[in-house]
């Protein structure tokens, strides 16, 4: 059995890394791809609803395998964003890791 700390850090924020971020961009090209060749397959009723929602609870959970390898961060933490060009919309990085260049935006 996991301990309570593991547990609680199931609930902490996760925010993405340059390690994780592709990872995830990888696992939603999966799933849209998937989606997209069963769409047409599977006859409208309540059971291509259902699958569709199975296959989004899916996805949802391999996201959150993905970022529980990433470190929590404490509830408050201000996160850079940095606007990147490379296929995806942002990076997050903790504040000191590098300064804020000019045009990128702090959140919290």
């Amino acid at each position: 059995m996991r301990s309570l700390d593991e547990v609680l850090d199931q609930f902490a924020y996760h925010p993405a890394t340059e390690d994780t971020a592709p990872k995830h961009d990888a696992i939603r090209s999966a799933f849209l791809s998937f989606a997209g060749e069963l769409w047409d397959l599977i006859p409208a009723g309540p059971e291509k609803t259902l699958a569709f929602r199975q296959l989004q609870q899916g996805q949802m959970y391999a996201n959150l395998a993905v970022a529980l390898t990433a470190p929590s961060v404490e509830p408050g933490t201000k996160l850079l964003v940095r606007e990147i060009p490379a296929g995806r919309r942002f990076e997050s990085v903790t504040p000191g890791d590098a300064e804020v260049p000019p045009g990128d935006r702090q959140y919290s």
